[in-house]
């Protein structure tokens, strides 16, 4: 029987979800606000897991990024808190096509890349809420394997390593979750018989009945490989292909150059929109499991404050016109509770500084720029001066219906206690005359016929402020 090898180059998928029900719109109650299916699923996602593990190298991040992003043992966590749940294979007893128990495709050696004859493994899945704004990661994360006749063989050489990488970068496997064409399918023999199993039906086994509530944002999976081997002779066509996976009539992509960075002569990254790729040469090929530690956590604070304002930025969007028109009193509540949430989230979701190492703070930084944090970061102040300008001129509204209604009551007491003062100088001085009263009677009449011509001059001089 063949040996199977470890490639030292890992591919992470990361999709992203919103959390939500069938209704998806601004008025909707459940989109700012915690739901029953929220609590739900969290509980169920609590019942399949198996929190041992970490995904975050606490060594070499600040102390309070270290607990935001973690395992769900604090029951009574921030609502900032980015809760983290590992997936055991073993408690999801659900089966795909009716057959395939979900367990079948975790920390097996023997599946391949849609119709290549790449190898890997599946790691646990992990599943990453955050509940203050409701969407959510499901992560998987795929170890490469190489098979070789020489059963003494421990590791992979670099030339091994790079020839792997090369033929990885040439696959459509990670282009899509949800196609069922095989290329995009998992390869697997189950029974003697040969399976292609897309992601979308592993995902929707593991969400179970809560699949329909499952949201996803994109097409394409989010992306992060990372390696350990030699980066200089590995030309730009190569990482551009495996975090683009470009349509293969581009045509020749050997002469195309992009942008990275090289860190201390050993560490290398590469970042796009669609994900990024790092290879770090300072520790040994067998420590995988430290390189995602050390670099993903940054990766996926950096994809959630992009996603959180890209979501921020969609609730906006479908604003209906016809409510910013009525200024309703829901709208308005509902405005109020869009302004607070933005609020919380710059302030307890958005860092500037995670990390006081070299390497860990460059990936980030260049995390940041790629993903338009700081763009997006701008459009999410200029909506809160848009909802601060309408909220505003909503309360001047009130304020001056409040000065109107004032002025009328101090109004009407004035005309009754003129009233009142000349009767008691009638009295005073007894006039008791019937052309004194008639003078009064007729006066009272004028008055009040003539009260709503002054409130109708009252309102209109307001409007005209």
């Amino acid at each position: 029987m063949p040996n199977s090898i470890n490639i030292p180059f890992s591919t992470t998928i990361i999709i992203p979800f919103n959390i939500s029900s069938n209704k998806e719109d601004f008025i909707s109650e459940n989109s700012l606000k915690d739901t029953v299916f929220y609590e739900e699923l969290r509980q169920y996602l609590f019942s399949i897991s198996n929190n041992k593990h970490s995904i975050i190298d606490k060594l070499k991040y600040h102390t309070y990024i270290s607990n935001y992003l973690g395992s769900n043992e604090n029951k009574d966590n921030d609502l900032s808190f980015l809760e983290t749940f590992f997936i055991d294979p073993e408690k999801v007893n659900k089966t795909i096509k009716d057959k395939i128990p979900f367990n079948f495709f975790f920390n097996r050696i023997n599946l391949k890349l849609g119709e290549s004859n790449l190898h890997f493994g599946l790691n646990e899945p992990l599943v990453v809420l955050n509940k203050l704004i409701k969407i959510g990661y499901i992560i998987f994360r795929f170890r490469f394997i190489e098979y070789f006749d020489d059963n003494d063989k421990k590791s992979a050489s670099d030339k091994e390593s790079l020839a792997f990488v090369e033929a990885l970068s040439k696959v459509d496997f990670f282009r899509f979750f949800r196609e069922n064409r095989d290329k995009h399918c998992i390869s697997c023999v189950y029974d003697d018989k040969t399976y292609f199993i897309p992601m979308i039906e592993i995902i929707n086994c593991l969400f179970s009945e809560y699949s329909q509530s499952i949201i996803f944002t994109y097409l394409k999976p989010v992306l992060f490989h990372h390696g350990i081997f030699p980066f200089e002779s590995i030309k730009d066509n190569v990482y551009y292909n495996l975090l683009r996976i470009p349509p293969r009539d581009m045509g020749d992509l050997n002469s195309l150059q992009i942008n990275s960075t090289t860190v201390e002569g050993r560490i290398k990254f590469i970042c796009m929109n669609e994900g990024a790729l790092i290879i770090d040469r300072t520790t040994a090929n067998t420590e995988m499991n430290s390189i995602f530690n050390k670099y993903f956590p940054a990766f996926i604070i950096a994809l959630n404050q992009r996603e959180i304002m890209m979501k921020v930025a969609r609730i906006i969007s479908e604003i209906p016109g016809l409510e910013i028109e009525k200024n309703s009193p829901i709208f308005i509540e509902k405005l109020s509770e869009l302004r607070k949430l933005i609020h919380i989230l710059q302030l307890k979701q958005v860092f500037y500084s995670i990390s006081n190492f070299n390497e860990v703070a460059c990936f980030y930084k260049e995390l940041q720029i790629k993903f338009n944090l700081e763009l997006l970061l701008n459009d999410n102040k200029d909506s809160i001066d848009s909802i601060h300008g309408i909220l505003d001129s909503e309360n001047s509204k009130k304020e001056k219906l409040r000065n109107q209604k004032i002025e009328k009551f101090v109004l009407f007491i004035t005309v009754i206690g003129g009233f009142t003062t000349i009767i008691q100088i009638f009295e005073y001085f007894g006039l008791n005359h019937y052309l004194f009263k008639f003078i009064l009677l007729l006066t009272m009449l004028l008055a009040v016929l003539g009260r709503k011509w002054i409130f109708k001059l009252f309102d209109h001089k307001a409007k005209n402020q």
